[in-house]
């Protein structure tokens, strides 16, 4: 009797460790989801901020502050640590130079890309460089690694000077965070 009892627990409690009914082996296969390299699914975080309570990404090197994102939204794909992208509706982006300089920008999308360890800034973008240079184009890419930026499209930087101020445009530029040492095409 003992046995039959006890049988009869151990058949029921196996049963409610599985209470997904079995799924046809094309189903399966149909979900299974993508693997990367390191062998661990990715995966897609969204979220949305608000003005007083924005999403925010503070990228530092050591102690130093490379750049900060402000955006009102995100959608991102996370593989691991170092196999980031994510694209920011609405964005604010204050890059940081070495020597205490900053480049404050504002576009309607930014995308970060901590593979590639770039930052590009889309859709129109008006910045301005703590020495009061002005900045537009319509696509702007800072690379964390060499920390220069490229613009493209429609550029105009604007540098105040003693006698007025100097106006360089071009299709394309090359620069420090200062705009101060360009190359304009």
């Amino acid at each position: 009797m003992k046995r039959r009892v006890l049988f009869s627990v151990a058949l029921a409690l196996l049963c409610a460790c599985n209470p997904k009914p079995a799924q046809h082996p094309r189903e399966l296969a149909s979900a299974a989801p993508s693997v990367s390299p390191s062998g661990l699914p990715p995966f897609r975080i969204s979220s949305k901020g608000s003005s007083t309570q924005p999403v925010r990404i503070v990228e530092q090197q050591g102690n130093r502050k490379l750049y900060e994102l402000v955006a009102r939204s995100t959608e991102s794909t996370v593989q691991s640590q170092t196999n980031f992208r994510g694209t920011f509706r609405q964005t604010q982006v204050t890059f940081y130079a070495a020597d205490g300089g900053r480049l404050d920008g504002k576009a309607p999308t930014t995308a970060i890309d901590r593979a590639s360890e770039l930052v590009i800034m889309s859709g129109g973008v008006a910045a301005r460089t703590s020495d009061g240079v002005l900045l537009t184009c319509d696509q702007l890419q800072y690379d964390r690694r060499t920390g220069l930026l490229n613009g493209n499209g429609n550029v105009k930087i604007v540098k105040p000077a003693p006698d007025g101020s100097l106006t360089l445009t071009g299709a394309s530029f090359e620069s420090d965070l200062h705009l101060s040492h360009l190359k304009v095409q």
